[in-house]
């Protein structure tokens, strides 16, 4: 429900049981938010090789921040909420703007 300002929705893939939500700035950055409803059935690969991992909390989940050692690769976040569905969302932002944005994210019926 929080996005930092002047990103808007520039494209959805929604595939069964995993969806993407891809958010654009003017300035051509990217935020983008994928959840799957049932992690057992998907398979998200992660490089962590250029990555430190730090532990965090989304809404009383544990996640792991993944922060970038390179400026050229965004940072990250990833996270099971308590329905186990499984959330990853990455883009250039600090560690609080990606908490920030984490926990603002809201269940909503289809």
């Amino acid at each position: 429900t929080w996005l930092p300002s002047g990103y808007v929705e520039f494209y959805v893939d929604d595939t069964e049981d995993t969806v993407a939500v891809v958010y654009a700035n003017e300035e051509g950055y990217m935020l983008k938010l994928s959840y799957a409803y049932n992690p057992n059935k998907t398979i998200w690969f992660v490089e962590a090789e250029q990555v430190e991992i730090v532990p965090a909390t989304v809404n009383g989940n544990p996640a792991e921040l993944l922060i970038a050692k390179i400026p050229e690769t965004a940072n990250a976040i990833m996270w099971i909420d308590q329905n186990n569905s499984a959330f990853y969302i990455s883009g250039f932002f600090n560690e609080d703007t990606l908490i920030r944005i984490a926990q603002s994210v809201k269940e909503v019926s289809s």
